[in-house]
């Protein structure tokens, strides 16, 4: 059994019989009531704390002092001078495969900063977290950029689709783009068994386009809890 936590916005939290993961905490859009979320809900863990890039909306240092005995997985370009406040730590290449404790931490690039993780548990699951890997074409964008967006966008997918059927896939769904920065689109590269939509900076009326999709889970509000029962 695994439970899911929704936090706030890109902020995720996954207690399972394996692993305890944190993903991308951030007190901008959460605010400063979000460490008492966290704390209750690793209290006497030990989680793995992964950041996909250093945007304030997926990243606030604090965690280090809110969350004890973690471990932190930070992405090559995060700056310096951040990093050195992250201990233990692990540096992950923006593309590459690390091991940590029997976890395998694959990097994609992000098509924004940072990073996207698929992680592999000692049981086996699979989990994609997107962090900023999304389509980003806006609609004031020149033909220029557009394409180039495009072109990241092709790529990643392009290399995420061996790894169809993950058992558990964090996607972004920006309320701000009519597509949603690509959602459908990496969902059915990925067919995950059990999808979160990311990214909502704390909206859910645009979570109407994605109900009835095959093991879409919705957020309502925040703090939740999903309980999967067959992972």
């Amino acid at each position: 059994m695994m439970k899911v936590y929704y936090i706030c916005h890109s902020t995720w939290g996954i207690i399972s019989d394996v692993k305890d993961l944190l993903f991308d905490y951030s007190e901008r859009i959460c605010g400063s009531g979000v460490r008492g979320v966290v704390m209750k809900i690793f209290s006497g863990r030990s989680p793995l704390i992964l950041f996909s890039h250093t945007h304030s909306d997926h990243f606030s240092p604090s965690v280090s002092t809110i969350v004890k005995n973690a471990q932190y997985i930070l992405p090559r370009d995060t700056p310096e001078d951040i990093a050195r406040g992250f201990s233990p730590k692990v540096v992950v290449p923006l593309r590459g495969k690390v091991t940590l404790d029997g976890v395998v931490i694959q990097t994609f690039p992000s098509t924004d900063e940072g990073v996207a993780y698929l992680l592999e548990l000692e049981d086996g699951c699979r989990i994609f977290f997107a962090g900023d890997l999304a389509r980003w074409v806006w609609p004031d964008d020149t033909e220029k950029n557009r394409r180039e967006a495009e072109r990241m966008w092709k790529r990643v997918l392009g290399e995420l689709e061996e790894y169809n059927g993950v058992d558990l896939a964090f996607l972004v769904a920006d309320p701000r783009l009519e597509d949603l920065g690509g959602f459908l689109e990496i969902f059915q590269v990925l067919q995950p068994k059990h999808t979160f939509p990311i990214h909502n900076f704390g909206v859910f009326s645009h979570y109407k386009k994605l109900k009835g999709l095959r093991g879409v889970h919705l957020p309502s509000g925040t703090p939740q809890e999903f309980i999967l029962g067959d992972l």
